[in-house]
């Protein structure tokens, strides 16, 4: 996803531990690739102004460390199907990657191999944030279409086993994000309860023991908005254990408003902010507590960007055709951002003067 603010303290490399999980063999990390010739790409993650990966459709995961001039495909043979829908690196080494059908990867060499780590559970996993050397959450839903059941997984061993912390009956969740190794937040949709309520209403939750417990935290009046119109939020990202915001939108399909909210004391208050231009958000970054950006639907190829911590926002136009999927930011200038084109092909976008000019990668 794709998060700007990268404050969570690592402890010294760990020792390989022996795995006891299949392994994705991958092709040579010198393989060249490139990002148009490519399905639609869903994810990115930048843990420097040159090195970063990008996920998408049929389990495709290319790496780059000199800034998107050349590309390696880290893909295996074994996940044709899968769509990845997240990647979340701790390190230059470690990181994690997660998609459709419940799939969860792990790598401790930049991707040159990965490690499938099964749930044990049929779950429709949207996205994965690491907590530390050996630790993460996913969250997503299991169930069928009608009858969704929000889940959170947590693993403190790499992977090797996972725990269910939380199920939310009616639930979707779409995103996660850790300030620190303790404070944490998921959002997305729930049930609509209360008189007038209709389809499904936005919903945040938190934790502050490292994703062991989760609780409510907000819903559509604690944002400000109407709880008698549906409304969802797809994204969320931390600045730090007070500073946060969420994205997503507010209204029906086909008479939406896209959703910015913002708090400022950890999610106790919000200011909400909605847009008509943009019919829903689906992805934030934050490159410093004053530049940010949101992506979008419904507005063509656009962004909006703030310069001012979120009092203002912007428009700002992006090439052509493009149709972006996700963002993120290692400052207040370098930025990402990854999607789909009409031609339905890979999309990589790059701006190094905080998305006033955005260059198209081959």
């Amino acid at each position: 996803m794709r998060r700007a603010s990268r404050i969570i303290t690592l402890l010294p490399a760990l020792a390989t531990a022996v795995l006891t999980a299949s392994v994705c063999a991958l092709p040579p990390d010198a393989a060249r690739a490139y990002p148009t010739a490519q399905r639609p790409l869903t994810a990115c993650d930048f843990i420097s102004p040159t090195t970063g990966w990008v996920a998408g459709e049929r389990g495709v995961v290319l790496r780059t460390v000199n800034a998107g001039r050349l590309w390696h495909r880290q893909r295996s043979s074994g996940l044709h199907a899968e769509r990845l829908r997240d990647v979340d690196f701790v390190d230059r080494s470690r990181g994690w990657a997660v998609g459709s059908g419940g799939l969860i990867l792990m790598t401790r060499d930049a991707g040159a191999s990965w490690l499938r780590r099964p749930a044990d559970r049929a779950v429709d996993l949207r996205a994965v944030a690491a907590t530390g050397p050996d630790c993460a959450v996913v969250v997503g839903w299991s169930g069928p279409a009608g009858a969704p059941v929000g889940e959170i997984l947590r693993s403190a061993d790499a992977g090797s086993t996972w725990v269910g912390v939380g199920a939310w009956p009616g639930a979707r969740l779409y995103d996660v994000v850790f300030a620190d190794r303790s404070h944490g937040w998921a959002v997305g949709s729930g049930p609509a309860v209360g008189p007038g309520a209709a389809g499904e209403n936005a919903v945040v939750l938190a934790t502050d023991d490292g994703g062991l417990t989760w609780t409510a935290a907000a819903g559509p009046e604690d944002l400000g908005i109407d709880p008698g119109r549906s409304s969802v939020l797809f994204a969320v990202e931390a600045l730090d254990a007070s500073r946060l915001w969420c994205a997503g939108r507010s209204g029906p399909a086909g008479a939406a408003y896209g959703l910015l909210a913002g708090s400022v004391d950890g999610g106790h208050s919000w200011r909400s902010v909605l847009s008509r231009r943009f019919t829903s958000f689906r992805g934030l970054a934050f490159g410093s507590r004053s530049r940010g950006w949101a992506i979008g639907r419904g507005a063509g190829a656009a962004v909006l960007a703030t310069r001012d911590g979120g009092r203002r926002w912007q428009v700002r136009r992006l090439p052509r055709g493009a149709i972006a999927g996700a963002i993120d930011f290692v400052d207040g200038r370098r930025g990402w951002i990854v999607g789909d084109t009409r031609a339905h092909r890979g999309l990589v976008l790059r701006t190094v003067d905080a998305g006033r000019r955005w260059s198209r990668l081959r």
